[in-house]
């Protein structure tokens, strides 16, 4: 086992007997790649640190109880989480993701939330000995310089040597306790700063107590660092952050003062202002409701020149696209579970044994249905999107398979299922009508009998008193033999709306399923666009004999 070198990670003692370390890459220490480690988790970085043996490190777990196998899987589990964290002399073989006991999914090991008082000791350590301090700002105080989201470059210097304009990192209190602050430097007076945000009002004094160091520089995702600190941009932020307070001041005092004591009574002014708004406010509604009649019948005929072909290459490029990715992967996606209607759906049909789900994603379907014990396998056409998958199923340690393939013709290993489910509005997503008959075929096919296919679907809004079926004009699909009536073009892809619950139910009749159930539900989502969601259930037939 290599032994990481002593300037390679930067570690103290912590409260009640733990261990606050953290990496340092680049020079640099990254405040979200710090741990706290107590206990046996302790004692086994110690032994690395120390150039131990990986048998060496189970042993030690045997010697506190554990078992030959588990003392295994834990050591691996903790070595690739540590190499995950970045932390460096860690053996590749013992953290590689090729392990399911392996934690080398880019997690911090367990344990790891530090308290604010004791990562403001690990991050005077590592200014102390010399390196730097990565920390990712959140907030809109510092705009436009530093925006939310942005990465700091933070470097130690004297407080005595801070000049004003620059930006400076200190702690702060707050109604929680100690927060991180990097505000600009307006004036210095011996040992004390007074410091502001860019685009904030509110005034603090900073002493040795709270103060850290300098923020060199700033880097938002995609571009490179730049400095904040220095040059030109140090002395335009002390001006475009006097110029926002002079602003904000003089609306305070000439505009919202005067305006505040008209409240007593009748105003003209208040009078004024809301006759002007209700006017402005009618008029864009208006605009928004035209808008929609007149995008409509284009949004019709645009589907309509577009071939199969056409429509499948234009998804497969969006579906490509790492922003699409990124953003359908975020945290707080995931973290959110089903949607109201897919939770009504899987309430009254519930999902047992083996399911299947396609166009699964990065697993948010997925990761619900196996921590309820069902045995999920996933499928998806892009692979980004399942690697993504795979890392939250590693994380929350759930045995989940996923596999690419084609939503409309696929071969899924593990049949047959007791269920597969067409969720995301995937449904409307594959044209044309062909491909989605194809797409239940396959589905029956890996289907025990009496199996079910549950799906989410878009329909028509049926208005009361109004015939059904506003799904654009059928002569549009003359132009040409892949268009059927109710294709249209929806913000950045096309997609499939279904005229009325019928035409849904005879696709699955033609795949050779029986209708169980099929709820629209005209009080969800976009009445004023005519779309509405529903939830359909079919079943497998059962063989007579």
């Amino acid at each position: 086992m290599v032994s990481p070198s002593p300037n390679e990670v930067v570690a103290i003692e912590g409260p009640r007997g733990a261990l606050l370390a953290a990496p340092v890459r680049e020079n640099h220490v990254e405040f979200a790649r710090a741990v706290v480690l107590r206990g046996a988790a302790r004692s086994l970085f110690e032994l690395i640190r120390e150039g131990g043996e990986f048998q060496e490190a189970v042993a030690l777990l045997v010697r506190s109880g554990a078992s030959e196998d588990q003392a295994r899987g834990d050591v691996e589990r903790f070595l690739g989480d540590l190499s995950g964290a970045g932390f460096p002399g860690i053996p590749r073989a013992c953290s590689t993701s090729d392990s399911k006991d392996a934690g080398g999914s880019g997690r911090e090991p367990s344990g790891s939330a530090l308290a604010t008082e004791d990562l403001l000791s690990l991050a005077r350590e590592t200014l102390r000995r010399g390196h730097g301090l990565r920390f990712q700002a959140h907030g809109q105080s510092m705009r436009p310089w530093v925006p939310d989201g942005a990465w700091l470059d933070i470097e130690a210097r004297p407080l005595s040597q801070v000049r004003p304009g620059e930006v400076v990192f200190y702690t702060a209190p707050g109604s929680t306790g100690l927060r991180w602050v990097a505000h600009r430097v307006l004036r210095t007076n011996g040992l004390r700063l007074e410091t502001r945000g860019d685009s904030a009002l509110r005034l603090d004094e900073v002493g040795d107590e709270g103060y850290l160091g300098v923020v060199k520089a700033s880097r938002v995702s995609g571009s490179g660092w730049k400095p904040v600190s220095s040059g030109w941009r140090r002395h335009l932020g002390l001006w475009t952050g006097r110029v926002y307070a002079l602003g904000v001041r003089g609306v305070q005092t000439l505009v919202l003062g005067p305006f505040r004591r008209t409240y007593r009574g009748p105003s003209l002014l208040r009078g004024g202002l809301r006759m002007i708004l209700r006017v402005v406010s009618g008029f864009l509604r208006f605009s928004e409701r035209a808008s929609v009649r007149l995008r409509r019948p284009v949004d019709y005929a645009r589907a309509a020149l577009l071939s199969a072909e056409e429509k499948d290459e234009e998804r497969r490029e969006l579906y490509e696209k790492r922003s699409i990715q990124a953003f359908t992967s975020l945290d707080e996606n995931m973290e959110a579970g089903l949607t109201p209607l897919e939770e009504v759906l899987l309430t009254r049909h519930p999902v047992s044994g083996r399911a299947l789900v396609l166009g699964c994603g990065p697993g948010r379907e997925c990761l619900v249905l196996a921590r309820e014990g069902v045995r999920v396998s996933g499928l998806d056409r892009e692979e980004g999107m399942l690697e993504r998958a795979r890392d939250y199923a590693r994380r929350e340690e759930l045995e989940i398979d996923y596999f690419v393939g084609e939503a409309h013709d696929f071969e899924a290993p593990g049949a047959p299922f007791d269920a597969v489910l067409i969720l995301s509005g995937l449904y409307n997503m594959v044209l044309p009508r062909e491909r989605r008959v194809a797409m239940l075929v396959s589905a029956r096919e890996h289907l025990r009998e009496g199996g079910k296919v549950h799906l989410t679907f878009l329909s028509a809004y049926i208005w009361p008193g109004r015939a059904p079926g506003h799904a654009g004009p059928g002569w549009l699909e003359r132009f040409s033999p892949d268009h059927s009536r109710g294709d249209e073009y929806l913000l950045n892809e096309c997609i499939h709306v279904f005229p009325t619950q019928a035409d849904l139910e005879e696709e699955a009749r033609d795949a050779g399923l029986e209708v169980v159930e099929v709820h629209r539900d005209q009080r969800a989502y976009d009445r004023f666009e005519s779309r509405v969601r529903g939830w359909a259930v079919f079943r497998r037939p059962v063989s007579r004999g």
